[in-house]
This record gives C-alpha cells, structure tokens and sequence, in this order.
C-alpha cells in the first residue's frame, strides 16, 4: 500500500439529489475538524458512509443509496465524481470521472447496477471458489485460512482464482482515481461501536445458523492494547540489546564525541525525568527505580574524572536512544489515561502488561472492563480508536460521537479531539445531533440543510 501523501487531503465533499430530496456541499474545515449538523432524515450518516464507501472502491455499497452526482474535491484540484444514471426499467447506472488538476476528465467509466447485485454477486463466486462460505450479505469465510473477508478482499480473490469471472463483474474504475484512493486513508467509526464480530475459528462456523461470535469492543481494545505493548517492549529489548553489545567496541575505537558535564547532566536529568514518566503510566516496571537502573547522583558528575566522560557520554546517548523506542506509544498512553481519569468517577485506569487495560475501583478491587457503563464504553473506544487505529492524514469519519456520553463530557470532545489530532495529524469528519459536541467551536460547524 502506498504511503498516505501528506499533501494529497480532501478539500469538499458534494451530494446532489440524497433521497431525491437533499444536497449538500462540506468544506473541510483548515483545522483538520468539521463537524456536520442538522436534523434527522437530512443524510448525516449516509454521507459519512458515501463517502467511506467511495474512497475505499466499495460501490456495492453505493449502488443501494439513492442520489444523483457525488463528487470528492483534492487539494490539488483533482475531483473524483460518481454520476447516476436511472434506466427505464428503474435499474441504475453509475458513472466514474475522474479530472486531473486541470479540470480535464481523463478517463470514465460506468457500472450497472445490476453488475453489482449481491445475489449475482454471491452466486457466481461461491460457484467458482468453493473454498469460501458465506456468511452474510457482504462477508465470506475463507475456509483455507479461516479468515472473514468483505467485498474488498474478495476482488484480489477472483482475480486470482477466476479472471474470468473477475472481468465480468469487477468494477473497471478509472486508473487516476484508483492511484488517487490508494494514497488516500480513510477510517470509519459507525455509531455502533461497542459490539464488534470476531475473526476467531471454531466450531461456530458449522453451526446451522452460521453465526458468528461477537466480543464487546472493550475487551478487544484492551486485548489489543496488551499486544501493543508486547510488541513494542520486545523492540525496545532487541534495540537495548544492539546498543550493549556495540558499547565496548564503540569505545575502544574512538569514535565517541563526549558530552560536556552540563551536557552530561541535562542528558541524565532527561532520561530520569522519562524513565519515571514510562514507569508511572506502566510501561516499563516499578522495580526499575533510579537506584537500580542509574546509581549515581547526578550533582556527584562534577566530580568525574576526565577519562570516564566518554563512558558516561555512551551510556546516557544510549539510554536515550532506548527510550526513544518507547516514545510514541506512551504518548498515545498518556492521554487515553488523562482522559478516561478525569472522566470516570470512582474508578482508577491503568495499563497492564497481562491484560492491556485495567480497571480499578476506589476501594482498589479490579473492575471487569465489560463492567463500565455504556458511555464509559463509549469514551473508552472512541479515544482509542482515534489514538491507535489511525494512521497519519487518514480522514476519520465519526457518526454520532455523542451517543451515551453525559453533557459534560459532550462539551469536553473537541478538546480532547483537538488534543489527539495534535500528536496523531489526521483530518475528522463528524456527523452529530449535538449542539454540545461543538461547543465553543462553531467555526468548525457545517449546517445540513433539511430544505429540499
């Protein structure tokens, strides 16, 4: 997958026709927020899912909604339009435009949308990949790898597999706006968002019923959490491990360029000042207390003698180096627990190497996770989401952030939001019933009109 490119950001979203009723035209905002409003039935979270649906080349799932033209503005001035088309016998079909920089449509192409029927669709792979299992409208068990795979992965499939059933039916987009959707991240977090299917094989799938487990999304976060940590403590021992096999040789050899003492201590002053900050969020263990791991005082340095300068240089450069690995996971970590803390009443959050997240109560006793309310639910999976799920310059949809969250808590998102954003640099696109969401930011606000 191509690299998000930093400077390729979408500029305005257009929808003509939504419903046969509807048109709206958003302007992303410059500061990297907007927040859609307006009544029920005007088409805030269909827009989201057009829009979801379009850079990510789903058009099984725009070929259900009723519109007539919608169109993706870039940066650059390039813009990616779906055109419908109805035909007499009421079946429609959608053409894809792309125009370059200049305003020039360099290629078209059109789909009908009876090519992208899910019965169609369903029966002619199943028939020529025996491997795969239905299990819903757009979702496939692929019995090699126990694996479910949606309608986007199964294109790779019937290429592969089937060309011949693939040229049949796979959507021929035109190729700029597929380079374009390919350097171009887009995240969305649907208002149900506490409840998540699971990947996990077993017996479930021979049921009658074929239906497939689920797990609240806060177990699965915090599970995640865990494997985060262990995967990032794992190259932080490696990365330790290089730097103290290649301490005596960097040594011997010369080529160490030795700190001064002031320089030496605000290096060691530093690495304490971290070392402390990655314990008390619980990254790196208590027992790793400044006696242990760095013996000396750091107002004794003065007294060094000349040559143990470079050994000293080495070693506070190298600790350095192996706390850097640290660095943006426990940035990440610091403000999911800033914020839930200051949020939940009664209760303590914390990281655990064991479990990911874990959950105390005033008198100290554990708290299962699934034991939270729905809106610390809520909380808790809308900020990790955004602080581990997103990768830089995606554009994050947000339908109904609100949901279960009490007023105060409302009016303290975009604060946090804006805080997250900071540290994580991608752009967000909320839909919301909630004139608390935006508070004091109404320069943020978009209105969706509910005239037709």
């Amino acid at each position: 997958m191509i690299e998000p490119d930093t400077t390729l950001r979408i500029k305005s979203i257009k929808v003509t026709g939504l419903f046969g009723l509807y048109d709206h035209d958003v302007t992303l905002k410059e500061d990297r927020v907007t927040v859609i409003h307006g009544p029920n039935g005007v088409g805030k979270t269909v827009f989201l899912k057009l829009t979801n649906a379009f850079l990510r080349g789903s058009y099984h799932e725009i070929i259900t909604v009723p519109f007539e033209s919608f169109e993706i503005h870039f940066a650059d001035n390039s813009i990616a339009r779906i055109q419908v088309e109805r035909e007499p016998n009421n079946s429609r079909k959608i053409h894809l435009i792309f125009k370059n920089s200049e305003g020039v449509a360099t290629d078209k192409s059109t789909i009908d949308s009876e090519q992208l029927g899910p019965k169609r669709f369903s029966e002619q792979i199943l028939d020529s990949l025996p491997f795969l299992v239905q299990m819903g409208p757009n979702e496939w068990l692929d019995r090699r790898t126990e694996e479910v795979i949606g309608s986007d992965d199964l294109v790779a499939l019937v290429n592969e597999y089937a060309p011949k059933l693939a040229k049949k039916w796979v959507v021929r987009e035109p190729k700029e706006l597929r380079e374009f959707r390919q350097r171009i991240n887009v995240h969305l977090i649907e208002a149900q968002r506490l409840i998540r299917l699971t990947n996990v094989s077993g017996d479930w799938r021979y049921r009658p019923n074929r239906e497939r487990p689920t797990t609240n999304t806060v177990q699965e976060y915090s599970r995640d959490l865990k494997r985060k940590l262990e995967s990032t403590l794992a190259t932080y021992a490696k990365h330790s491990q290089k730097l103290d096999q290649t301490f005596p040789q960097r040594l011997l050899q010369g080529i160490v360029d030795p700190l001064t003492i002031d320089q030496l201590k605000v290096e060691l002053q530093q690495v304490e000042a971290t070392r402390e900050r990655l314990k008390k969020i619980g990254i790196l263990d208590g027992g790793e207390s400044t006696q242990d791991t760095y013996p000396l005082q750091i107002s004794k340095l003065d007294g060094m003698q000349s040559g143990q300068l470079p050994v000293m240089s080495v070693y506070a450069r190298d600790t350095k180096q192996k706390l850097a690995v640290l660095a943006e996971l426990s940035e990440r970590i610091e403000i999911l627990l800033d914020v839930l803390n200051r949020k939940f009443t009664n209760k303590q959050v914390t990281i655990s190497r064991e479990s990911g997240i874990a959950i105390f109560g005033k008198d100290g006793n554990p708290i299962p996770i699934t034991a939270l309310s729905s809106g610390e639910q809520h909380e808790l999976v809308l900020l990790y989401d955004l602080l581990f799920k997103v990768k830089p310059n995606t554009l994050v949809l947000i339908d109904e952030p609100e949901l279960s969250l009490h007023i105060s808590w409302q009016k303290g998102f975009m604060d946090d939001l804006l805080e997250i954003i900071r540290l994580a640099h991608f752009d967000v696109l909320i839909a919301t019933h909630s004139p608390y969401i935006v508070g004091d930011h109404s320069d943020l606000l978009v209105i969706l009109s509910s005239e037709s």
